[in-house]
């Protein structure tokens, strides 16, 4: 019934039918501490209990009390093996003749204070004597019982068809999990602890159906169920030898993985293995299976593609001359692809497209058997799509291999990135009867073999030969060698959707110690992968020159690794835009020495190290960007982190007091941390959106764009003055628009017509421009809001640059002057965006904003503009001089209306309202009033009055509007035009009356010392 080993007594205890015994491993002395009275003729031992025999034992996890099933009775026992509690039970004592069906399975919970028992009980109901139930005793402070299995419906029924393996969850779950087994259906079904309640159920799934017998007449059922310490993983072993393992997010049971222990041929004799979990580590799983013991370590992982930012190139062969070479910008199929493993079922999503949360999907991909593995191909945004062009215009196209999972039985598929089953393979002996215990691909290409007829003639027959997908992978076999596999796909006839799949062994190697880890990697001898053993050593793998060791293992043996090569931190950036402009490419400055590549790696005890640095003691996952190590650390809060890789291969840690405070600042808290929820974990990053996607631990889906990766997204886009996508971004995510000019002022006015052209005049990029005028201030943002750091600027610098002596450079930067930068900005895209309309409604709101933000706003210029564009004559061929004043109905229109009031919210409408009066528009005037909160009792007669003034005398007019606004030379000159229309007593000579001059002129001199202004506007009398 049990065998363990207590620590305390220093033996070995093992409970069988016949009573306990002890086994002292030192003197190998046997005891019987503990033995019912099978017999009347034997004499009734002090501490045991008349009755029948021991039908089940079970130890609490603590091990500190023991429940026995004696007969009829359930007795719990101390360590010292004295009975404390007892209870009958309504069981049949069947006299040690216990079948399967009728077994007695007992199971504690987390700590130790309550049991459950699965047995047939008898009196259930009047229509059924006997039934199989589940039902909780509590053991402290004294044994009774508390709950009863029953149906969750309300309904109170009890839960029929139950088998007797029963599994109490772990300290921190509360569920009991039993078997059902129907005719049609076999089920575990989930009891709650508290109240014995069936809550939620999920259906098994074997490769041999379950209850039921195959060919060879075995009849597979389910021998054990075993929770681990923390109740997060579900351990179910099988008559047939198999071991499965499931797990629940969000409501529904994944089957995560499923090993076999012995093969069809041994399935007559196969035995259910035993499973025991490790009381501390929560993912170590020992299997007794006939005549071995084995101890499996499992880890989470997260099986996503690698995103890479850069353009990708679909690449187009051409057969003949008479099919010209293109080629277009297209976007992979499986960026950001999410494969989660469930059975048979490879669920995948495009986290770059649509954010589905589990247990939901975009596509599955179904196999044979269970998949128990998954490896991406390595650089998937570096393989596109080929297509081939025949003679005859037929394209031909095939996608590429995303990844290759591995099947329970050994077998590997391969997946394309239309998530579709591409093909199937087997390993080659005897390596397909265990599989992989690891595995990567390390190398993939994708070729043409293409011969057409001679002759050359367009339509001529074409011969194609099509060896397209080659697929070097290398695993961890069961006996830690090294095996590397080649699979490749051919087929003879391009319009035949048959391939042909071989794999082959090329080479087997063995090493040291066990492997822990595999992962792939680039460097400049070709592809390969990296290895990690159990005790930290690394090795790298390559196909050409085998196993080579690194120089520095990892402090402690790693769960969880990654690589980055040097080639990749240090040329990365200069290759995402070097298809777009070559020449500036080649003009950028060259990328800093090559350093040694950077190992990133997570130990079980969440310890996060780069190389041998140790970076964080309290880790819960990381992943690699292009440009930061991003990583969620835990505490009291949980945080997401990133570490600039640049920093990390120009720091150096024996370095002591010479490191700046920013670096040691950055080393520990990263750049820019962002605050997650408790439990988050990384599941991908999407450089191209700065997206990053978080796994909660209810299960929904979370995607976050934190601002470091923001700022670096921007940055680059700016560099390489990819302004629209930027600014697209600094508008969702609200990032000040300032630091388009702000990051490099003196390039930015360089590249201003560039920034125009990027915008374009569609209604989206007048809205980004006009946005972007209208949040100009005289400043620099990159001195407080968004403070620059040198290795940031160090990085998007590398970058491509049309003109490299106006790239921001320090020196550029002093010699701008900030003060004036509004209306720096705003002249030179006004003058720009002028030259290039083609039409009065072109460029139209934002160059109103120019006119706008000014200092001093030049309003009156862009009433002017609205003037212009509700005339008829819209086309710039007329000329502005020509065109009479308009008349009032275009001024409301719609289009002079929205005019006005978006340069009202630039603007206050009362000055806005005075800058019209100030034009001695009073059309205009009355629009922009109509459009303010203005009473039109007060303002419609002040325009009236104006109006009645300029019919008799303009000049009287313009005077007191002039007055009015204060712009007392202007009124001084309009009162001197207006007196000559008015009738005056000038005398013979011409000189105006004292009494003209005295009354209105001299006050208006005097009060606002217009001395000058009146000495050459009056001639001495």
């Amino acid at each position: 019934h049990s065998l363990i080993f207590l620590e305390d007594l220093e033996c070995l205890v093992c409970a069988s039918t016949a009573g306990i015994y002890t086994l002292d491993p030192n003197s190998q002395d046997v005891e019987c501490v503990y033995q019912p009275n099978i017999n009347t003729h034997q004499p009734e031992p002090a501490n045991g209990v008349t009755g029948s025999t021991i039908r089940a034992c079970a130890w609490n996890p603590q091990l500190e009390l023991c429940a026995v099933v004696v007969g009829t009775e359930l007795v719990v026992l101390n360590t010292e093996f004295i009975p404390i509690s007892r209870i009958p039970l309504d069981i049949d004592d069947d006299n040690g003749q216990d079948s399967s069906s009728g077994a007695c399975v007992m199971s504690w919970n987390g700590n130790g204070t309550s049991l459950s028992l699965s047995a047939v009980y008898t009196n259930i109901t009047p229509k059924s004597t006997s039934l199989r139930q589940v039902r909780i005793y509590s053991v402290l402070p004294e044994l009774q019982l508390q709950h009863v299995g029953l149906s969750e419906d309300g309904s109170g029924g009890l839960v029929t068809h139950l088998t007797p393996p029963l599994g109490w969850g772990g300290l921190h779950s509360s569920l009991i999990a039993g078997v059902v087994q129907t005719q049609r259906k076999h089920f575990v079904a989930l009891f709650e602890g508290c109240n014995a309640l069936r809550h939620g159920q999920f259906d098994l799934r074997t490769q041999t159906n379950l209850a039921s017998t195959n060919s060879g007449g075995v009849v597979v059922t389910v021998g054990q169920l075993a929770w681990n310490a923390n109740g997060s993983v579900l351990a179910i072993s099988y008559t047939n030898g198999a071991v499965q393992l499931w797990t629940r997010n969000n409501y529904h049971w994944y089957l995560k993985h499923e090993s076999r222990f012995t093969n069809i041929h041994d399935e007559m004799t196969a035995t259910a293995p035993v499973l025991q979990w490790h009381e501390e580590e929560e993912y170590s799983l020992r299997i007794v299976c006939r005549c071995e013991i084995r101890e499996l370590s499992f880890h989470w992982r997260v099986d996503c593609s690698n995103t890479l930012p850069q353009t990708v190139t679909k690449n187009v062969a051409n057969v003949t001359e008479a099919s010209p070479s293109t080629a277009s910008n297209v976007r992979s199929e499986a960026e950001a692809l999410v494969a989660v493993i469930d059975g048979t079922d490879l669920k995948l999503t495009q986290m770059d497209r649509a954010i589905i949360p589990p247990p939901m999907f975009a596509q599955a991909a179904t196999f044979s058997d269970a998949v128990v593995a998954v490896a991406f191909c390595p650089n998937s945004n570096m393989n596109p799509p080929l297509t081939l062009i025949t003679s005859s215009h037929t394209a031909l196209t095939t996608d590429r291999i995303v990844l290759v999972t591995q099947l329970a039985n050994g077998s590997l598929g391969m997946v394309t990135e239309q998530l579709t089953v591409a093909g199937m393979v087997e390993l080659p002996h005897p390596y397909s009867a265990g599989g992989l215990r690891q595995l990567t691909v390390s190398h993939y290409s994708v070729l043409y073999s293409v011969s057409s007829d001679s002759s050359g003639a367009v339509g001529a027959a074409v011969a194609v030969t099509v060896a397209l997908h080659t697929l070097q992978l290398v695993g961890a076999t069961h006996d830690d060698k090294l095996l590397e596999l080649t699979i490749t796909a051919s087929r003879t006839n391009a319009t035949d959707d048959d391939w042909l799949w071989e794999v082959e062994a090329v080479d087997t190697l063995t090493v040291e110690d066990t492997i822990l880890c595999i992962v792939n990697h680039s460097n400049d001898d070709g592809n390969g992968a990296l290895v990690e053993l159990s005790d930290g050593t690394l090795l790298d793998y390559t196909h050409t020159s085998g196993i080579l060791p690194r120089e520095e293992p990892l402090l402690e043996p790693c769960t969880q690794i990654a690589i980055r090569s040097n080639s990749q931190t240090t040329t990365h950036d200069n290759a995402t835009h070097a298809s777009d402009d070559d020449d500036s490419y080649n003009d950028s400055p060259d990328p800093p020495p090559p350093t040694s590549d950077l190992v990133f790696g997570l130990t079980s005890r969440s310890r996060l190290y780069c190389n041998e640095i140790l970076l964080s003691t309290s880790c819960s996952c990381f992943l690699l960007h292009p440009s930061f190590l991003i990583y969620v650390s835990f505490g009291s809060k949980y945080y997401l982190r990133f570490i600039p890789l640049v920093l990390l291969e120009t720091w150096d840690p024996y370095a002591g007091a010479n490191d700046d405070e920013e670096t040691m600042a950055l080393l520990q808290h990263g750049y820019e941390p962002r605050l997650v929820e408790r439990g988050s974990t990384l599941v991908s990053i999407d450089p191209n959106r700065s997206n990053v996607v978080l796994q909660l631990p209810r299960g929904n889906i979370e995607t976050i764009v934190p601002r470091a990766l923001v700022l670096q997204f921007v940055l680059q886009k700016l560099q390489s003055q990819h302004y629209k996508p930027a600014i697209s971004t600094m508008v969702k995510q609200k990032i000040d628009l300032n630091l388009i000019c702000d990051y490099q002022p003196a390039g930015f006015a360089a590249n201003a017509k560039v920034f125009l052209e990027c915008l374009g005049t569609g209604e989206k990029g007048m809205k980004f421009l006009s946005l972007f005028l209208s949040s100009l201030f005289d400043g620099d943002i990159t001195q407080y809001k968004y403070p620059l750091p040198t290795w940031l600027l160090g990085d998007t610098t590398s970058t491509t640059n049309s003109n490299p002596t106006e790239s921001g450079q320090p020196n550029a930067r002093s010699t701008f002057d900030f003060t004036t930068k509004i209306n720096h900005v705003c002249q030179t895209l006004r003058t720009l965006m002028m030259a290039k309309r083609r039409t009065n409604d072109e460029y139209l709101h934002p160059i109103l904003s120019t006119y706008a933000k000014e200092t001093p706003p030049q309003l009156e210029a862009a009433l002017s503009q609205i003037i212009l564009n509700s005339t008829p004559a819209s086309p710039l061929t007329s000329s502005p001089s020509s065109t009479p004043a308009p008349p009032a109905p275009q001024l409301l229109s719609e289009t002079a209306q929205a005019s006005i009031q978006y340069l009202a919210f630039l603007a206050d409408y009362p000055m806005l309202y005075k800058a019209a009066l100030g034009m001695y528009d009073f059309n205009l005037a009355i629009a922009v009033a109509r459009n303010s909160q203005m009473d039109p009792k007060s303002y419609l007669p002040e325009i009236r009055n104006y109006q009645r003034t300029f019919e008799l005398n303009p000049a009287r007019a313009k005077y007191e509007i002039d007055v009015m606004l204060g712009r007392f030379e202007s009124a001084l000159r309009h009162l001197v035009a207006a007196n000559e229309h008015e009738p005056t007593a000038a005398g013979t000579d011409g000189v105006v009356e004292p009494t003209f001059f005295e009354t209105e002129c001299l006050p208006l001199i005097q009060n606002q010392k217009l001395f000058r202004l009146a000495l050459e506007l009056f001639p001495p009398y």
